[in-house]
């Protein structure tokens, strides 16, 4: 009975470390990825850079695993298709970082002992104009060892997998292009030139996504006397005039500057007023002759620009030729007393 106890705990002694070397061998292959599993997959980060100013338009972005030789030319023992992964984003406004969202491939239709290696791409121009696309190509190769269990690696080069990534990491940026509007007003300006030209200048500064390329900005309506000069373009308007700024990249900030105002006769104050990315912002003064950093969104753009001139009162120019129009009056008066005493003596 005792020979019989001791045979049945050998025996399952021997079972169990049977049971243990299979799991060890396993793991050795588990361990070779470097990886451990994770539950929800290999995900894509999809990252949006977007400029102050500017609303995301509806967008799916899709990201495709198509299945390739392993990096030793073997092929899987079966060749498994892995459903695209999917991203949207609409209606998001910028922030300070890029807009992140995840999706993860689902792993579960790979069931067979075995090595699987797939190319992760972006799927490049889907959703119209304004969009940036990431090239980048990047390899996952999923292990399932004899218990079915599955471990991944996410590599930008194929079977290198002492370089590991977190996930595909893709990031795309979005910019579209706006327009500004510049109105020149004088208020009482009655006996101020209607001709007098007032001299401006508009400098455009970088929006966060991309660099401003001057080339493209057109300048149309009313301006004249139109040069730019790095990021400065300098025009002139007339009292009631407009210059129009179009193919301006959204998320730009501007300054304009009034520049000849110190040599305008009779000039008071001016008073800067905008409208920007469709909302009313003002910054009115008595002093300053410029208004800056305000953004040029993807909404209505306008900075009116008022000049106030000094009166010029009508009595003082009056007072100042009454002297001489006294001394017509006198001429005038004596020339008729002495015709009228020349006809008398006449007859």
């Amino acid at each position: 009975m005792a020979k019989s106890i001791r045979t049945a705990i050998i025996a399952a002694a021997m079972t169990l470390l049977l049971a243990l070397g299979a799991a060890a061998t396993g793991l050795t292959a588990h361990a070779a990825t470097g990886d451990t599993t994770k539950p929800d997959g290999p995900s894509v980060e999809k990252g949006v850079k977007v400029a102050e100013g500017v609303t995301l338009p509806d967008t799916t972005f899709t990201y495709t695993a198509t299945q390739v030789d392993n990096a030793d030319k073997t092929l899987a023992p079966a060749q498994v298709g892995l459903d695209p992964v999917t991203i949207n984003y609409g209606g998001e406004t910028s922030t300070s970082t890029t807009l992140t969202k995840k999706a993860a491939f689902d792993l579960s239709p790979i069931t067979e002992t075995g090595e699987y290696t797939y190319e992760v791409k972006e799927t490049p121009g889907q959703s119209g104009d304004g969009w940036t696309y990431d090239s980048q190509t990047y390899y996952l190769q999923v292990l399932v060892n004899r218990e079915g269990q599955k471990t991944y690696t996410i590599t930008k080069t194929k079977g290198d997998t002492t370089k590991k990534e977190t996930a595909f990491k893709f990031t795309n940026t979005y910019s579209k292009n706006t327009s500004l509007s510049v109105t020149k007003k004088v208020t009482n300006s009655t006996y101020i030139d209607k001709d007098q030209k007032y001299t401006f200048t508009a400098t455009f500064t970088d929006p966060s996504t991309s660099q401003i390329d001057m080339t493209k900005i057109t300048v149309t309506g009313d301006a004249q006397e139109v040069s730019v000069s790095g990021k400065t373009i300098t025009f002139s308007l007339k009292d009631g005039q407009t210059a129009n700024f179009a193919n301006v990249p959204a998320g730009a900030k501007v300054a304009v500057e009034e520049k000849n105002t110190a040599g305008l006769k009779n000039w008071q104050s001016a008073s800067f007023s905008a409208k920007s990315n469709g909302a009313e912002i003002s910054q009115p003064t008595t002093t300053a002759t410029s208004i800056s950093n305000v953004l040029v969104g993807e909404n209505e753009n306008i900075i009116t620009v008022a000049n106030t001139f000094k009166d010029t009162t009508v009595t003082g120019v009056i007072t100042q030729i009454a002297p001489f129009v006294a001394m017509i009056a006198i001429a005038a008066g004596a020339a008729a007393l002495y015709l009228v005493s020349r006809r008398r003596r006449d007859a």
